[in-house]
């Protein structure tokens, strides 16, 4: 039941950002927390969306995540997690992929005061 009320609150958020940017996300889900999965060339352009986004507003950036899978053949994880204070909504942003050489963030677009 816990799970249903988060996919009741979180899937029309998802499908919003699906709408607005929809060629930087091949899968999003909602177990637990919203989940945007990515491909890591188009990193810098939706977290950008979603930190200039008035309705999303994801103006935190919380952590960077990284894993290395040696027994897959997607060996790398990386996972962004972005917080919207606003709207009290944790967002993750993953990526998966075979060879991540250089994975580049803005670290401009969140302000440090």
């Amino acid at each position: 039941m816990f799970q249903n009320i988060h996919k009741d609150v979180y899937m029309p958020f998802l499908r919003y950002i699906y709408l607005c940017v929809p060629k930087y996300i091949f899968l999003a889900g909602a177990y637990g927390h919203p989940t945007i999965y990515t491909n890591p060339k188009y990193i810098t352009r939706l977290v950008s969306f979603l930190y200039l986004d008035h309705n999303t507003q994801s103006k935190l950036f919380i952590d960077l995540f990284g894993a290395d899978f040696l027994k897959r053949n997607r060996r790398f994880l990386l996972v962004y997690q972005l917080y919207s204070v606003r709207y009290n909504m944790r967002i993750m942003s993953e990526k998966c992929g075979i060879c991540m050489v250089y994975i580049f963030l803005k670290m401009e677009t969140f302000v440090v005061f």
